[in-house]
Order: structure tokens, then sequence, then C-alpha cells
């Protein structure tokens, strides 16, 4: 191994309140920065994580995006790419990776690596434009199976050059996070919840279908859905339609969210399509008994009736209310399989495998 430093800028779209932001900040202040020499871009206004991101001690460029179509901004960044004397260039997210690639791929002897987080429809010509990028691209990672082999299907990558590195959690901080008791007015009752931004590919409504089964069972819980986001309006509406909507709270976005999490019994994933789901790892990590769809990082991470339990939109109320009594009985035991479950995807494992990544990569 060189004692030389390696040289990485990393790349993603902005530094909002997200899981992929959130997955960066931990790989960028956990890596080992006697080894590497570390440099991040971004694009946009959102900059929630830029003083975390200080904090760190990495060079932060803002390149702005001046619209749809900003050919300059391919060679804005080709500039700090080769300002910085990168080695290694990484992609996060989709404008990112799209802009990102076409710079990296101008600059001589740099190694690119486009980091795949979702399973993102982009649309035939962006699908198109992917394809292209990634013959010419030196490495692409996937954060779960799942977005491996969605992206192997639309954007026609053979499996083998596609490398999985599931998102890593600080383990300890997480379950030594204080509880909060949220004083709904049903002390006694099952807490069921979900957090997760209000849009349509969350299944808000199946979440609120969950309910109303287990209220017609005579099943004395209450339900907390945590997030904020476009359709706010519409379900709070739904819910206000409801004769037991005291019964389901909409308590918004909420930067307590984690603290909220620890005092549900039930935790609920109703997702149409995940890629690796930040808030059901931060639930198996506190040990909470999980109910998820089947996508994403749970068709992986999930044994059904083992450390969790997988749902779907053809459950009717009698199978419902039987899970829900299934999971009351085992609880114990499912949420220490949930807790072992957790322990194989800390910070350290994700930084590991990235590290590993960059050295063979400079090798090759």
């Amino acid at each position: 191994m060189s004692d030389k430093k390696i040289k990485i800028v990393f790349i993603i779209d902005g530094l909002e309140f997200g899981g992929a932001q959130r997955q960066l900040l931990h790989l960028l202040g956990s890596i080992n920065h006697d080894r590497y020499d570390v440099s991040l871009i971004y694009f946009t206004d959102e900059e929630d994580f830029l003083s975390e991101l200080n904090d760190i001690g990495i060079k932060i460029f803002k390149i702005k995006k001046k619209r749809k179509i900003d050919i300059g901004l391919i060679l804005r960044i080709r500039h700090v790419i080769k300002e910085v004397e990168a080695d290694i260039l990484v992609t996060y997210l989709i404008t990112a990776d799209i802009w990102g690639r076409l710079a990296g791929f101008l600059v001589k002897d740099l190694k690119v690596i486009s980091c795949k987080r979702n399973q993102n429809n982009l649309g035939r010509i962006k699908t198109w434009l992917m394809a292209v990028m990634d013959r010419y691209t030196d490495s692409i990672v996937a954060n779960c199976y799942d977005v491996k082999r969605y992206v192997c299907s639309s954007e026609h990558i053979d499996e083998k050059r596609i490398d999985i590195i599931h998102n890593g959690y600080d383990v300890n901080a997480i379950r030594n996070t204080e509880l909060l008791k949220l004083g709904l007015g049903y002390e006694d009752y099952i807490l069921i919840g979900t957090v997760g931004r209000l849009v349509d590919v969350k299944d808000h409504d199946f979440f609120i279908e969950i309910a109303d089964a287990l209220i017609q069972c005579g099943k004395q819980a209450v339900f907390v859905i945590v997030g904020g986001g476009p359709d706010y309006t519409t379900i709070s509406s739904k819910i206000e339609a409801l004769a037991y909507s005291d019964r389901i709270k909409l308590l918004g976005a909420r930067s307590d969210a984690l603290e909220i999490v620890k005092s549900f019994d039930i935790y609920i994933s109703t997702s149409k399509k995940e890629g690796f789901s930040n808030s059901i790892m931060e639930a198996m990590i506190l040990g909470k008994t999980i109910w998820t769809t089947n996508v994403g990082a749970a068709r992986d991470i999930i044994e059904d009736g083992i450390n969790g339990y997988l749902i779907n939109k053809n459950m009717g109320v009698k199978e419902i209310c039987n899970l829900y009594d299934r999971s009351l009985e085992n609880k114990k035991q499912t949420s220490l399989k949930a807790l072992t479950t957790s322990d194989n995807y800390t910070i350290r494992n994700m930084v590991t495998k990235y590290e590993e990544l960059f050295e063979r990569l400079m090798l090759s």
C-alpha cells in the first residue's frame, strides 16, 4: 500500500435531511483521513448537514446548477476535480450521478464510482443515458440486493459489475436514544407507528387500512404517522373522516423521530418500493417488532416470522388481526432476532467495504 494519500471527491445533489445524506455523513466522518484526502461537491441551497460536514474538516465546494440543462456544470465540476487532483470520484443521487460522471469522464486516469440507492423510474432517455455511462464507470455500488436487481434489469448491467455495500448505523448511539412518551391519552394501548415522507410511494393508505382492520377487530392499539410531505393534507383528511380518527395521530415532520420510534411496540413500513430503508433498520436496532412490505432491503434483511413480518395489500382483516396477536405473543423472540440482525449493519462495516473498494480501484 502506497503512503501517498488517495484523493477522493464525493458529489451529491444537496445536503438536506435525507437518508442518502445521512449515510454519506457517516462515511465521511468515519473514513480513515490519514489515508484518504476527501472533498465534497453539492449543488443546491439545501444545507442541513453543512455544519456537521464542516466539523469533519473536509474540503467542501458548492457548485450551483443554473438551469435544467446546464452544460457549463460539467466543466465547473471538472475544474474542482482537477483542482484537488482527485484519484476517485464517487456520485450519490441522480443529478450528481449524471452530471458528476459526465465531468469525471473528462479527467484522465480518474476512477469513477456510481452509487445506486433507489429504484427510480427515470424515464426512457435518462435510463438510456445511465446505461451508456455505466459502460465507462469503473465501479457501481448498490445499497441492497433489490436495488442491484433493479439496476441490472433497467440499465442492462452484468450483475458481476455491481458491488453491494449496505447502509451503516451508529448502533450504540441509536440504542441510547432518549425515550419520548407522546402522551396520546391511550397509555395502556399498544403503540403502532411508521416514519416516512408523505408521498405515494410510501403508501400511507395501506397503513390506515391496517389501523382500520385492527380497530375493527377490537384491538387496543393506537397508531402514529411521523412525516411531512406533499400528501399531508390528503392523508390528514382521510384520517379525520374516520369515526375513530382519535386513534390515528398524524404528527408531521419531527426532528425527534427516533425518540418517538423508541416508544413504538410495532413499527410498520408500507412502502411500494424502497432502497435500503433507514427507518426499518433503526427500528430493528431499537428492538422493535417490524411489519414491512417485501421491497428493497427488506427482502434481504427480514426473515418472515423470525426477526420481523412481511405484509402485503392482499391481507384481509382476519389475517392482519392474527398477525397482531402473533406479534405480541412472539415479541421477545423477534425483538432479540432484530437486535442480532442489526448488529451487522454498523458504520464501521460500511466504511471498511468502501475503503476496500477504493484500494482495489487504485490497484486496477
